[in-house]
C-alpha cells in the first residue's frame, strides 16, 4: 500500500512540474504576441502619419503659389486648354492643311 502511494506521488510530481511548465512556455508566448501586437500597432500608426504628411504636401503642391485650391483647379484648367506645342502638337487639327 505505501509503495502504490509513493508511487502514485511521484506521478503527480512530474505531472506537475510539466503543467508548471507548460504554463510558463504559454505565457512567454503570450507575451510574446502581446509585444508583436503592440509593434504592429506602433508601425500602422507610423504608416497613419507618414500618409497623412503625404497627402498634406501632394495637396500643398496642387494648391500651389496661391494657397487656394479654387485657384489651382481654375489654372489647371486653363492651362490644359492652351495648346503649348510639344511632341504631337497640332496632329489633331481640322482645316486648312497643305497637301
Amino acid at each position: 500500500m505505501m509503495l502504490t502511494h509513493e508511487t502514485n506521488r511521484a506521478k503527480w510530481d512530474q505531472e506537475k512540474s510539466y503543467l508548471i511548465s507548460a504554463k510558463e512556455d504559454a505565457v512567454s508566448e503570450l507575451k510574446s504576441i502581446q509585444k508583436k501586437y503592440e509593434n504592429q500597432v506602433k508601425e500602422c500608426e507610423r504608416l497613419k502619419e507618414k500618409n497623412k504628411l503625404n497627402n498634406w504636401k501632394q495637396n500643398k503642391e496642387r494648391v500651389g503659389a496661391y494657397g487656394n485650391p479654387m485657384m489651382a483647379k481654375m489654372n489647371e484648367g486653363l492651362m490644359s486648354r492652351l495648346n503649348l506645342g510639344g511632341a504631337g502638337a497640332g496632329l489633331n487639327r481640322q482645316g486648312n492643311e497643305l497637301a
